[in-house]
């Protein structure tokens, strides 16, 4: 059975309830209602570099996925935002211990053995999955907007460390605010399986 691993992050100075982990399990339980035949794990990730480094890899080799997808709140909005890409430095934003990557880490690069100006590039087709999701809302309900800056935080940083595991099963959708509004939520949640589908199916799965 193919299996997907969905994650999104855990709350934050700003974000007492994180939409992104939210989003991360309405997903997960969305998709066992319409896709029995696919397996989802979701999995909180705390706001933190050292956790993502520790977590992210383990679940890789864990969970053994066949697509990874990444979340991470962006604030006020109502677009899904893809993310095309993820940079190895700098990470100089303090995370929810109050740490940079360097002081948690003793790096502020995302992979020390790389060059600290790589960029990494998602592998999958993004604009082809992208253009199916609007398809199937064509009043436009769900917007989805493609980006080339993750922001240099934690959601980048998760992204790249993802990226440099495999850059043809993973992707990271920034989404908006969805607390308090059920109805955004399960739009969101549409879209978000929408594009699980039709990325999926890149696999022919």
């Amino acid at each position: 059975m193919p299996k997907l691993l969905v994650t999104g992050f855990g709350p934050f100075s700003a974000c007492s309830v994180n939409s992104s982990w939210l989003l991360a399990q309405s997903v997960r339980d969305r998709l066992a209602q319409t896709r029995p035949d696919l397996a989802v794990c979701a999995v909180e990730i705390p706001v933190e570099y050292s956790a993502v480094a520790d977590k992210v890899p383990a679940l890789w080799s864990t969970e053994q996925p066949d697509l990874v997808l990444h979340m991470g709140y962006y604030g006020n909005g109502r677009a899904l935002r893809i993310e095309r890409r993820a940079r190895n430095a700098p990470y100089c934003k303090r995370d929810y211990c109050n740490k940079t990557c360097h002081e948690a880490m003793g790096q502020e690069i995302c992979h020390k053995d790389a060059e600290p100006d790589a960029a990494y590039q998602c592998a999958l087709d993004l604009d082809r999955a992208a253009e199916a999701v609007r398809r199937e809302f064509p009043g436009g309900e769900v917007e989805l907007v493609m980006s080339d800056d993750a922001g240099l935080y934690l959601c980048e940083f998760i992204y790249c460390v993802s990226l440099r595991r495999d850059a043809k099963r993973c992707v990271f959708v920034h989404v908006p605010d969805c607390v308090d509004n059920p109805a955004k939520q399960q739009l969101l949640t549409s879209g978000l399986c929408s594009l699980v589908s039709h990325l999926l199916r890149q696999f022919g799965l």
